[in-house]
């Protein structure tokens, strides 16, 4: 006979699939699983998902790719546009996440963490110059290496039914792997939960970005980095722009705090300002 904790799995797959269906239209599931879809079926998306959804990825393809220059610009272009500097898989996951989050407090943490982890991964492989698909897949793993936490904390709110001690350490990881087979994504999976780190492989960028996230998360409650900051004149983006930026674009921006740095520039320049 089947055990109360292999029913209780059972039910809670088919309540994984059941979010994932609900909130993914067939056919949109279809065009963002083919690297060959056309623009117009691109564009056909846009109808395909709520209006705050598809708001989120506009917002977050102005913030991950320009920075507040371009958001102007992202919001008026096409919406294939903005699939194209996301990356389906980039996109497919920020879907994922938004089907999974609620306004509990703890529950917005988690996804905080997992937003964290995905852009630190990318601009860490950004910074290692890898190529842009390369990049995706980092970034998109990083998403889900935390994202089983998320999906069983809304289950336990949801079903009013607390899971045993323990089961969400131990499991978290299993349910992140089930959804990304059930969205075809078996390489995402390989490199979010490897079965051995190796440090020249792309799960390098993504154990880094989670050992970072979790450090800080477990000391300050959030994110808490030091980088140089843009100005007027000498620099437009930083990483601590690029990371504040993401988190304001999700509605996180609470979950994120950077300490600016000063380059020998902005300090010459600064001091010169204070002078006259």
């Amino acid at each position: 006979m089947e055990s109360a904790i292999q029913v209780a799995q059972a039910e809670m797959e088919e309540w994984i699939l059941g979010k994932v269906a609900a909130g993914f239209h067939p056919k949109a599931m279809e065009i963002l699983e083919n690297p060959e879809a056309t623009e117009a079926q691109l564009e056909s998306l846009k109808t395909m998902l709520d209006p705050a959804t598809t708001a989120r990825l506009i917002t977050m393809a102005g913030t991950l790719f320009a920075g507040n220059l371009w958001r102007g610009e992202v919001k008026e272009s096409k919406f294939s546009s903005v699939m194209m500097r996301l990356g389906m898989q980039t996109t497919k996951g920020l879907i994922i996440l938004s089907l999974f989050s609620d306004d509990q407090t703890r529950n917005r943490e988690l996804k905080a963490r997992c937003v964290g982890i995905a852009t630190l991964a990318r601009l860490l492989a950004k910074e290692d110059k890898l190529r842009n698909d390369l990049i995706s897949k980092v970034e998109t793993a990083g998403l889900f290496s935390d994202f089983g936490r998320v999906i069983l904390r809304l289950y336990e709110t949801e079903k009013k039914f607390r899971l045993p001690i323990g089961y969400v350490d131990d499991h978290h990881r299993e349910i992140a792997a089930k959804l990304l087979d059930r969205l075809n994504l078996g390489e995402i999976k390989e490199i979010a939960f490897p079965a051995m780190y190796d440090f020249s492989s792309l799960s390098s960028y993504v154990f880094i970005a989670q050992t970072i996230v979790e450090k800080s998360f477990g000391q300050y409650g959030l994110l808490a980095l030091r980088s140089v900051m843009p100005d007027d004149l000498s620099i437009i983006k930083t990483a601590g722009s690029e990371i504040s930026n993401v988190f304001q674009a999700i509605g996180l921006s609470e979950f994120v705090e950077i300490h600016p740095v000063e380059t020998p520039e902005q300090k010459r320049l600064r001091e010169k300002t204070e002078k006259k």
